[in-house]
């Protein structure tokens, strides 16, 4: 099955799509699907240090707030739950979310083994 999404909305249906192994609540998903969208759009033009920074800055906080109709506090609450629960590790997001392929061709691939 073949999806077609544009690049805003990719990654909160990608998360939708994981959600029953990576559960997150709406608010959640659309939070962390914004930072990751930012990364993807940006991560090809900055040193990982420096698109690190730019992503948990201040104004970056701001923007994704304004965004997505939210407060700066939500964002920022959401952002430090996501420490906690390592989605952001050390000031950036965890590898896994951020491990692109190269073709631009995102897969959930699902396999049923029977027992």
């Amino acid at each position: 099955m073949i999806l077609k999404v544009s690049k805003n909305e990719l990654f909160e249906k990608w998360l939708e799509w994981l959600n029953p192994i990576f559960t997150l609540g709406k608010t959640d998903r659309k939070i962390l699907a914004a930072y990751i969208t930012l990364h993807y759009l940006h991560y090809s033009r900055y040193s990982k240090e420096v698109l690190d920074d730019l992503l948990m800055s201040e104004d970056t906080k701001k923007i994704v707030a304004k965004r997505l109709k939210l407060s700066t506090s939500v964002v920022e609450k959401t952002l430090k739950k996501f420490k906690e629960n390592n989605i952001i590790i050390n000031n950036s997001l965890h590898p896994s979310l951020v491990a692109y392929p190269k073709n631009n061709k995102f897969k959930i691939n699902i396999e049923f083994e029977v027992i």
